[in-house]
Protein backbone atom coordinates (compact mmCIF):
# COMPACT_ATOMS: atom_id res chain seq x y z
CA UNK A 1 0.00 0.00 0.00
CA UNK A 2 1.54 3.30 -0.99
CA UNK A 3 2.40 5.82 2.02
CA UNK A 4 2.61 9.54 0.80
CA UNK A 5 5.43 12.14 2.60
CA UNK A 6 5.21 15.62 1.67
CA UNK A 7 8.17 17.41 2.65
CA UNK A 8 8.94 21.40 1.71
CA UNK A 9 9.75 21.24 -1.93
CA UNK A 10 8.39 17.91 -3.35
CA UNK A 11 6.24 15.24 -2.44
CA UNK A 12 7.33 11.04 -2.58
CA UNK A 13 4.91 8.28 -2.72
CA UNK A 14 6.55 4.96 -1.35
CA UNK A 15 5.64 1.66 -1.95
CA UNK A 16 5.72 -1.52 0.66
CA UNK A 17 8.04 -3.52 -1.47
CA UNK A 18 8.50 -6.96 -1.56
CA UNK A 19 11.93 -8.30 -0.50
CA UNK A 20 14.31 -8.98 -3.31
CA UNK A 21 14.21 -12.86 -2.41
CA UNK A 22 10.53 -13.04 -2.58
CA UNK A 23 10.04 -12.08 -6.20
CA UNK A 24 11.10 -13.40 -9.18
CA UNK A 25 13.02 -10.00 -10.33
CA UNK A 26 12.86 -6.27 -10.19
CA UNK A 27 13.59 -6.26 -14.20
CA UNK A 28 11.11 -8.39 -15.23
CA UNK A 29 7.42 -7.05 -16.69
CA UNK A 30 5.06 -9.00 -15.74
CA UNK A 31 1.08 -8.84 -17.42
CA UNK A 32 -2.26 -9.29 -15.88
CA UNK A 33 -3.89 -12.22 -18.38
CA UNK A 34 -5.93 -8.74 -19.51
CA UNK A 35 -3.15 -6.44 -20.39
CA UNK A 36 -1.08 -9.25 -22.22
CA UNK A 37 -3.87 -9.60 -24.70
CA UNK A 38 -2.96 -6.00 -25.61
CA UNK A 39 0.39 -5.34 -25.23
CA UNK A 40 2.12 -9.13 -25.82
CA UNK A 41 1.73 -9.68 -29.73
CA UNK A 42 -0.17 -12.91 -30.76
CA UNK A 43 2.61 -14.86 -32.16
CA UNK A 44 4.31 -14.61 -28.44
CA UNK A 45 1.31 -16.08 -26.49
CA UNK A 46 1.07 -19.30 -28.88
CA UNK A 47 2.02 -22.09 -27.03
CA UNK A 48 5.77 -23.38 -27.65
CA UNK A 49 5.20 -26.32 -29.85
CA UNK A 50 3.55 -24.27 -31.84
CA UNK A 51 5.58 -20.67 -32.08
CA UNK A 52 7.96 -23.87 -33.73
CA UNK A 53 5.76 -24.70 -36.26
CA UNK A 54 4.66 -20.54 -36.74
CA UNK A 55 8.56 -20.31 -37.34
CA UNK A 56 9.22 -23.37 -39.61
CA UNK A 57 6.05 -22.13 -41.85
CA UNK A 58 7.36 -18.49 -41.48
CA UNK A 59 10.81 -19.41 -42.72
CA UNK A 60 9.17 -20.91 -45.85
CA UNK A 61 8.92 -24.58 -44.83
CA UNK A 62 6.67 -27.25 -45.98
CA UNK A 63 4.28 -28.77 -43.62
CA UNK A 64 6.69 -32.50 -44.34
CA UNK A 65 9.91 -30.56 -43.87
CA UNK A 66 9.00 -28.88 -40.51
CA UNK A 67 7.39 -32.62 -39.34
CA UNK A 68 10.75 -34.20 -40.12
CA UNK A 69 12.81 -31.39 -38.23
CA UNK A 70 10.73 -31.79 -35.56
CA UNK A 71 10.22 -35.42 -35.69
CA UNK A 72 6.41 -35.14 -35.22
CA UNK A 73 3.84 -36.57 -36.99
CA UNK A 74 2.70 -34.72 -40.49
CA UNK A 75 -0.86 -34.44 -39.43
CA UNK A 76 0.44 -32.62 -35.97
CA UNK A 77 2.08 -30.61 -37.83
CA UNK A 78 -0.70 -30.01 -40.71
CA UNK A 79 -3.14 -29.35 -37.31
CA UNK A 80 -1.07 -27.10 -35.47
CA UNK A 81 -0.74 -24.75 -38.58
CA UNK A 82 -3.81 -24.97 -38.51
CA UNK A 83 -4.36 -23.88 -35.68
CA UNK A 84 -1.65 -21.04 -34.99
CA UNK A 85 -3.50 -19.51 -38.16
CA UNK A 86 -6.63 -19.52 -36.57
CA UNK A 87 -4.99 -18.25 -33.47
CA UNK A 88 -3.52 -15.21 -35.29
CA UNK A 89 -6.53 -14.60 -37.72
CA UNK A 90 -4.46 -15.58 -40.94
CA UNK A 91 -6.68 -17.03 -43.86
CA UNK A 92 -3.75 -18.72 -46.03
CA UNK A 93 0.33 -19.61 -45.68
CA UNK A 94 0.97 -16.20 -47.74
CA UNK A 95 -0.77 -14.21 -44.52
CA UNK A 96 1.36 -16.46 -42.39
CA UNK A 97 4.72 -14.91 -44.19
CA UNK A 98 3.18 -11.18 -44.34
CA UNK A 99 2.49 -11.20 -40.57
CA UNK A 100 5.77 -12.60 -39.44
CA UNK A 101 7.61 -9.85 -42.07
CA UNK A 102 5.67 -7.14 -39.90
CA UNK A 103 6.59 -8.31 -36.93
CA UNK A 104 10.29 -8.85 -37.99
CA UNK A 105 10.17 -12.46 -37.29
CA UNK A 106 12.05 -13.27 -41.13
CA UNK A 107 15.34 -11.27 -40.19
CA UNK A 108 18.09 -13.56 -40.43
CA UNK A 109 16.23 -16.97 -41.46
CA UNK A 110 17.67 -19.04 -44.03
CA UNK A 111 15.38 -21.24 -45.95
CA UNK A 112 16.27 -24.31 -47.42
CA UNK A 113 15.70 -25.00 -51.33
Amino acid sequence: MPTQTSGDTASAVFFDLKQPSDSASLHQVFYTPDSARRYVPAHERLPRRMRVVFNHMAAGRSARETAEITGRALKTIEQQRLSVMTRLGLANMFEMGVYASRHGLTQGMKVGI
